[in-house]
């Protein structure tokens, strides 16, 4: 009875060792390919669903920028689309390591609660339904990317409505929100 035990132990420990590397290796793939998936998506440039920020602060003054913001609700507001954090306009991962170690502590976590808490706190909490962040490593760098699905309505940011028209975030002038929002929302 007792090495009968011993060898049920033993089964069960292995089973688990199994488990956790079959876990560890789809991990890998998953993050494999959600990297060739984003790369392929750098690779298109920005353009009316794809915008790059390389920072979420300002590089000049150092403070905190709301440019990306302005692009999530721009896509919240017209189309899906992604916004990449770590990413040039000249489409180089410059990655956000150096803005974690000046403003977020090495925390990758307290980066995201952070971008997100902002995000929701700017739309009312309804940016939570329609958006989600990943982080992600390519080339050794690691990458944020919000994914913004069109809300079902409106969403303003600090009393202005933004939309995509191309590769840009724009305000939508005062005379033309009704007809933006007929145009999106009807």
């Amino acid at each position: 009875m007792y090495q009968w035990q011993d060898i049920q132990n033993l089964e069960t420990a292995s089973a688990y060792k199994s488990l956790a590397k079959i876990q560890l290796t789809l991990s890998n793939y998953k993050q494999q390919s959600l990297a060739e998936k984003y790369l392929a998506l750098i690779n298109e440039s920005e353009n009316h669903r794809i915008e790059f920020k390389e920072r979420t602060t300002d590089l000049l003054t150092n403070r905190k920028s709301d440019k990306w913001v302005k692009a999530c609700f721009g896509f919240m507001n017209t189309r899906k689309g992604y916004v990449f954090i770590g990413v040039s306009d000249d489409q180089r991962i410059v990655g956000i390591e150096h803005e974690l170690r000046e403003h977020f502590n090495n925390s990758l976590d307290l980066m995201k609660r952070g971008l997100i808490d902002k995000l929701a706190h700017e739309s009312n909490k309804i940016s939570n339904i329609y958006t989600t962040l990943e982080d992600i490593k390519i080339n050794g760098r690691t990458i944020l990317v919000f994914k913004c699905n069109k809300a079902d309505r409106p969403l303003y940011y600090k009393g202005e409505l933004y939309m995509r028209t191309n590769s840009q975030t724009t305000r939508v002038p005062p005379e033309l929100i009704e007809s933006f929002r007929e145009e999106f929302y009807c």
